[in-house]
């Protein structure tokens, strides 16, 4: 597990180090077995490329012009493959100190020729993309950036470049669920660090009025837009069961604000509606799925797998099923294993238009020996069988509204088409006492009425 400072900025921002903050969680909550830094020095900018001509001693390097604005123009011996005129880089200007290679930038002769600076790749920046290709980066294939821009440091111009991450021991998660997601973790320095007066923003005040005036049984029992599917639950395993279709995706590669998130916590970014589901399961410690909506026939049906049933998961393996495991269905065959993984047949593709999101509570123990058994130890899992309060899988529909909008610049244009429910009568009777909500504010945020 892995803590993103730009993720915990989302809720709450300290006044501390980084060191101090893992110290303070090691003394009171869990072990920090790393801390993991990218601070980008006011010495590397924005350059360009202004010619670039083969180098006269060697078969690959050229040697380059580069335009740094008002910090002048610099000749630069550049060996990468994608050198070319016009290209917007991030260059190193003399002085600039790599301290995890140990190399401080300073002229020197490379085959004869003079090199003042270093044009980067995203490695020698600490983005952990690309580092298998001799790549300098192109800026503007990632990032909105124009020639005015020029001169200035890449870490004033993008201020989320700079981050840290502190790497966790899972092991000292093992009872609390919350501290597998951010929103959890955010609260948790909240409480060491609001006595000391150290915090200089926070926006949990915020979710905590929220979800304290908002009765979430009111709300998707008044939702007048309801959802094309019903949920049927034939286990008594299932919690509870929120189903929000959205209509008009556009499946593509991430923009680079969200694969960039996603890499510093560890995970290979696909597209940009998988990346956001993996996200928000970090932000909130809640998992959610996604189902191309036009694949699922029917109904959702929760149910018990049948003796022998096969199931083929996101990666193209097949397993057997025993009734024991339980599967989520439509009215002919199984989509996922409730809590551990998606299935091939209902995953997300370029093609997919129409998606259904599952946010889901379910019996930790039956996903726990599922996912033993069959050797599936995902991070759904990993966080499923850890015993989420059912109630909070509901007040994780408004976390997820709110990241839909947070993260809509990479996920494109989309339409919030409806809303299915299914509330375990236990899970509602124990929060009969719930208070009021303002249902037709509500309604309005969530579909814009």
């Amino acid at each position: 597990m892995k803590y993103h400072s730009q993720l915990l900025k989302k809720y709450l921002s300290i006044n501390d180090t980084p060191e101090n903050i893992a110290n303070n969680l090691i003394l009171k909550t869990v072990e920090i077995e790393e801390i993991i830094k990218r601070t980008l020095p006011p010495t590397i900018v924005i350059g360009k490329i202004l010619k670039a001509e083969p180098h006269p001693d060697s078969d690959h390097m050229h040697v380059c012009q580069v335009d740094c604005g008002n910090k002048g123009t610099f000749q630069i011996v550049c060996g990468a493959n994608n050198v070319a005129e016009g290209l917007l880089v991030p260059v190193a200007l003399e002085g600039t100190v790599f301290e995890k290679a140990w190399i401080t930038i300073a002229k020197r002769m490379l085959r004869g020729v003079e090199s003042n600076g270093m044009i980067c790749s995203k490695s020698e920046l600490s983005i952990n993309e690309d580092a298998d290709q001799p790549w300098i980066w192109d800026l503007r294939q990632d990032i909105e950036v124009e020639e005015s821009d020029l001169w200035i440091p890449l870490s004033e111009k993008w201020e989320w470049l700079n981050t840290f991450v502190l790497d966790v021991d899972n092991k000292g998660l093992t009872n609390r669920p919350d501290l597998t997601g951010h929103f959890g973790v955010a609260w948790e320095l909240y409480a060491m660090y609001f006595p000391q007066g150290n915090i200089n923003y926070s926006k949990l005040s915020d979710y905590k009025k929220q979800f304290s005036t908002v009765n979430m049984f009111d709300l998707l029992e008044h939702t007048e837009k309801k959802g094309k599917k019903q949920i049927i639950a034939e286990t008594q395993g299932l919690n509870t069961y929120i189903l929000l279709e959205i209509n008009a995706v556009n499946v593509k590669k991430s923009d680079f604000f969200m694969r960039l998130q996603t890499l510093d916590l560890g995970s290979s970014p696909i597209n940009n509606r998988v990346d956001f589901s993996n996200l928000f399961m970090n932000i909130s410690w809640h998992p959610v799925h996604f189902f191309d909506a036009e694949k699922v026939e029917g109904n959702i049906i929760v149910r018990n797998a049948k003796e022998g049933e096969e199931f083929t998961d996101l990666f193209g393996k097949t397993h057997q099923l025993l009734p024991a495991d339980v599967v989520i269905a439509d009215e002919k065959k199984a989509l996922c294993l409730w809590g551990v993984m998606g299935g091939l047949n209902s995953g997300i593709t370029e093609t997919t238009k129409h998606i259904l999101i599952e946010i889901a509570n379910f019996d930790p123990v039956a996903i726990r020996k599922t996912g033993v058994r069959l050797g599936l130890r995902t991070d759904s899992e990993l966080r499923n069988e850890k015993n989420i309060n059912p109630k909070y899988s509901l007040y994780a529909l408004l976390l997820l509204l709110d990241e839909l909008t947070y993260y809509k610049k990479g996920l494109g244009n989309f339409e919030i088409g409806g809303l299915s429910y299914y509330i375990k009568p236990e899970v509602r009777s124990s929060s009969a006492k719930g208070i009021t909500v303002d249902w037709q504010q509500m309604e309005q945020f969530i579909f814009g009425k």
